[in-house]
């Protein structure tokens, strides 16, 4: 099953039915994120985790009709309603809270000796206050998904958007 649409949300039994186009899609933007990972800092980045961020919102949207799940919980609820009412001094059964697995952190980089050459500052195009934002809008599932680089991509765009006084 697809590591991208288990995390968000899709449950086994809706994958399974999902068609070939829908699984090829997740792959493709998984590969796009290994990409986005490996890539040098520019705007060409951010254009791709925009890109990134486009294509799943398109994939959630094909995804939205073969979801059963939430059609399950409106039944579930119709029974319960039909079900006579429980005495109200009994007191509700709780459900155990499901622990979310928390994948393991990648290892720092390495640093550079002290005597290597300093590598050259990259010269930065300037962005709007639109590009920013949208930017910011793209990198934020990387984020969710644990990518540090992208959390730290978004605090300094944040910091951007501040300096350049966008609202």
């Amino acid at each position: 099953m697809g590591k991208l649409l288990k995390i968000l949300g899709v449950s086994e039994e809706v994958q399974k039915i999902l068609p070939k186009e829908v699984l090829q899609g997740e792959e493709l933007i998984d590969a796009l994120q290994k990409v986005y990972s490996q890539a040098p800092e520019s705007p060409k980045k951010s254009q791709l985790a925009l890109a990134i961020s486009e294509s799943v919102r398109i994939l959630l949207a094909k995804v939205q009709g073969y979801k059963i799940e939430e059609k399950k919980e409106d039944i579930l609820e119709e029974e319960d309603k039909k079900l006579p009412e429980i005495d109200k001094e009994t007191p509700p059964e709780e459900k155990p809270k499901k622990s979310m697995p928390t994948a393991p952190k990648p290892p720092p980089p390495p640093t550079p000796p002290k005597n290597a050459p300093e590598s050259p500052k990259q010269t930065e195009e300037p962005m709007t206050c639109e590009e920013i934002k949208e930017s910011i809008i793209g990198l934020t599932l990387l984020a969710k998904m644990g990518d540090d680089e992208a959390k730290d991509i978004i605090k300094q765009l944040k910091n951007k958007l501040k300096t350049q006084n966008c609202k």
